[in-house]
């Protein structure tokens, strides 16, 4: 979960060159949800916004590809 929650906030966006795409992890609710405990599971949210439809659904896509790529490398 943190290496797709960086590469969220790490990003200025969709790789298509549209700067005013921004992207950021809007909530994360580990489980358990226990002090001093690793989560076995994790749901979070981002948030994608861009005054351009077409821009925003490419940062969509492009943050999708990405932690589908990150989940591969890490086996999950």
């Amino acid at each position: 979960m943190n290496h797709c929650l960086t590469a969220a906030n790490g990003s200025s966006g969709s790789t298509s060159g549209v700067g005013s795409t921004r992207q950021s992890a809007a909530s994360v609710d580990p489980r358990p949800g226990a002090v001093n405990v690793v989560p076995g599971k994790a749901r979070f949210t981002i948030d994608v916004r861009s005054p351009r439809d077409g821009s925003r659904l490419a940062a969509a896509a492009d943050l999708v590809r990405e932690m589908q790529a990150i989940c591969d490398r890490r086996g999950v």
